[in-house]
């Protein structure tokens, strides 16, 4: 059997067909492996090339994120700047208003000061001005008592009395406690009546009827001055009715005096209602000042 080849041991000589195809074996080799080779080179550079232009781009974008984090962190930078600014502002400001909450509070403290002291003297002045009101009261009282004791005749003019004179307090109060111990009127209505401003006694013109007049003297006559008029008055026309019939002991009748009666501030009305009380103006002259 004739082979292409001759055995490694085999002593023969190649033939020239036999060179000649094996030359071309190598040269197709050595053909096929310089395609290859440059096929590699070639591979080799566009994956060089490939990697540089990632690389250049793993560059650029590391510059950029470069450029980003320092654009970051400069606007962190300017952003903590304006919070530590707001921060000193803030502090500043609350530093400012504690010290003004300091001096309001201290204004307030003093004016809380001054108030309590006004306060004191306030109260000071209003007691002083009620003991003042009620020492001027009972001046006025005791000079309106005054002036219906020395007139007598404006309370006979009033109830049309043919005589009159002042019935002294001693025999009042005699009569009064008397007749409260005989238990004709309580102890407190007979203190009531002995308590009296002004007392008189008299005949009525008409009639010759004796007639007790039971005076309550105010600079203003005011609805309990009526009231305590006519109660006083009702007290001694039962201690009078008690003792006799009216014509040989008496009738009490309720009067008050003074200058004016009360009357509302807003609209001039009269604000006391007389019933069965007699009303006598007492106009003072120079003997008594409002």
């Amino acid at each position: 059997m004739a082979t292409d080849h001759f055995p490694a041991n085999d002593p023969q000589p190649m033939t020239v067909a036999q060179l000649r195809a094996l030359l071309e074996q190598t040269a197709q080799l050595a053909s096929e492996n310089a395609r290859a080779i440059a096929e590699m080179r070639a591979a080799n550079v566009e994956r060089d090339a490939r990697h540089d232009r990632e690389m250049a781009e793993i560059r650029e974008s590391a510059v950029e994120m470069r450029a980003e984090q320092r654009e970051r962190a400069a606007q962190h930078d300017r952003e903590m700047a304006e919070i530590r600014a707001l921060q000193s502002e803030n502090s500043r400001g609350l530093e400012e208003l504690r010290t003004s909450q300091e001096r309001m509070d201290r204004r307030f403290e003093r004016l809380m000061e001054s108030h309590r002291e006004t306060r004191g003297r306030v109260s000071e002045l209003s007691a002083e001005h009620d003991y003042t009101s009620n020492d001027v009261s009972t001046l006025k009282g005791w000079g309106m008592e005054f002036l219906c004791e020395r007139r007598p005749g404006d309370f006979a003019n009033a109830l049309k009395l043919s005589s009159i004179e002042l019935f002294p307090r001693e025999k009042m109060f005699t009569m009064a406690i008397g007749a409260a111990q005989r238990g004709i009127v309580s102890g407190s209505s007979a203190n009531d009546l002995h308590s009296g401003d002004v007392y008189f006694y008299g005949r009525r013109a008409e009639d010759d009827m004796p007639v007790y007049l039971i005076v309550q003297a105010s600079f203003e006559v005011k609805r309990g001055d009526v009231k305590r008029a006519s109660a006083q008055a009702e007290t001694l026309e039962t201690i009078l009715g008690h003792d006799g019939p009216p014509e040989e002991t008496g009738i009490a009748l309720p009067v008050v005096a003074g200058t004016r009666l009360r009357t509302d501030p807003n609209t001039g009305a009269v604000m006391v209602a007389l019933w069965d009380t007699t009303y006598v103006e007492i106009s003072n002259g120079n003997e008594l000042t409002a």
